[in-house]
């Protein structure tokens, strides 16, 4: 009998990404190192160094190797979403602009979409899997999640996300009127905070964020009130 697919922790996928990131912020910060030496050279000859390195590090490694340096030093790898085939090139390339463009905000549906994948992994149909689930303790590897439908009655997916569209604009409303409230006049309006605004706002924010994430996971999963599930009769 195969045994099923396990995915990683949302940790374990963050560590990889903050490995990745110190590579390219080392390699970025030799070529501003060496970039007096390259006055005299074209443009794009100048910016051909980051460029290149970025395309290497992500979509060349994932597509070819399966992965990042991150990847392959947290034992993940990035798989087609439908087989155990490595990502194409183009396939690859797409990724790797899609978690550039959603950026940290991606991996929040990490925590509420069925086979663990990020935004970027479900636009770009990719999945990260564990590379070889021998080497890791058994709580970091996640099984696929499966709603109980033999047990409960879950909302349509369109309900769901009413309901998580309408805590979301609750919270973010509740978030400006706190700051407002909290806030002084010359932070709100010229940006010239305290060290005390500076704090209150970055625990709003920190708050706000928590929220924001509380809501799309227990929303998704039928957790969320005005959206949960059923117990069948």
């Amino acid at each position: 009998m195969e045994e099923p697919t396990k995915y990683p922790r949302l940790l374990r996928r963050v560590q990889a990404l903050l490995i990745d990131s110190l590579i390219f912020f080392l390699i970025i910060f030799s070529w501003w190192m060496a970039f007096p030496l390259l006055e005299e050279q074209p443009t794009w000859i100048r910016l051909i160094y980051p460029a290149c390195a970025w395309l290497i590090i992500d979509p060349v490694l994932v597509s070819f190797t399966g992965g990042t340096p991150g990847h392959h030093l947290r034992h993940i790898m990035v798989l087609k979403h439908s087989g155990n085939a490595k990502l194409g090139i183009l396939q690859s390339l797409i990724r790797s602009l899609l978690k550039a463009v959603t950026g940290w905000w991606s991996f929040i549906f990490v925590l509420m979409t069925k086979r663990h994948q990020a935004l970027h992994d479900l636009l770009a149909g990719s999945v990260v899997v564990i590379k070889q689930p021998e080497r890791l303790p058994g709580f970091e590897q996640l099984e696929a999640r499966f709603q109980d439908s033999d047990n409960y009655h879950y909302p349509s997916p369109a309900h769901k996300l009413s309901i998580i569209l309408l805590y979301l604009t609750i919270e973010t409303l509740a978030y400006i009127a706190v700051q407002a409230f909290l806030l002084s006049d010359s932070c709100l309006i010229s940006q010239s905070c305290s060290p005390a605004d500076s704090l209150i706002s970055l625990l709003l924010s920190l708050l706000w964020l928590i929220g924001v994430t509380a809501s799309l996971m227990l929303g998704w999963r039928g957790y969320l009130p005005g959206a949960r599930r059923r117990p069948k009769d």
